[in-house]
């Protein structure tokens, strides 16, 4: 089904132009209260806003909100949110575990004693 978004609620639910509530699946977005959450809307607002879409429908909620797949120019927008969540995940299909393959990285940490008024502890 082809349709065009006129609102966008939350960082996986618009609605159409419509008034059909889709809802991205198998996405997960922390609330609107969060940061990832606001960050979600605005991407999700950048990819889809007023966009003609293809919205591959999967089921209903009981809620009676479409849950689909969402594709705007052949981008998979649930793909591109699921990525802006959880950067650290490999692209599916390329299998493995993104943070047991990646180098740890060092870091340097120093004390600057008159910001505490005390004096570091002594190396061992």
């Amino acid at each position: 089904m082809e349709v065009i978004v006129a609102d966008v609620l939350d960082g996986r639910t618009f609605v159409t132009t419509s008034n059909t509530t889709v809802v991205l699946k198998d996405v997960a977005v922390p609330g609107l209260m969060s940061v990832e959450g606001r960050r979600a809307k605005a991407r999700l607002e950048e990819l889809v806003l007023h966009q003609r879409m293809e919205c591959e429908e999967v089921e209903d909620d009981s809620e009676g909100r479409i849950i689909a797949v969402v594709r705007v120019e052949g981008e998979n927008v649930n793909e591109a949110i699921l990525r802006l969540i959880s950067p650290a995940a490999p692209p599916e299909g390329r299998g493995g575990d993104a943070a047991s393959t990646s180098k740890p990285k060092k870091i340097e940490i120093t004390f600057d004693e008159s910001a505490f008024g005390v004096k570091p502890p002594k190396a061992r």
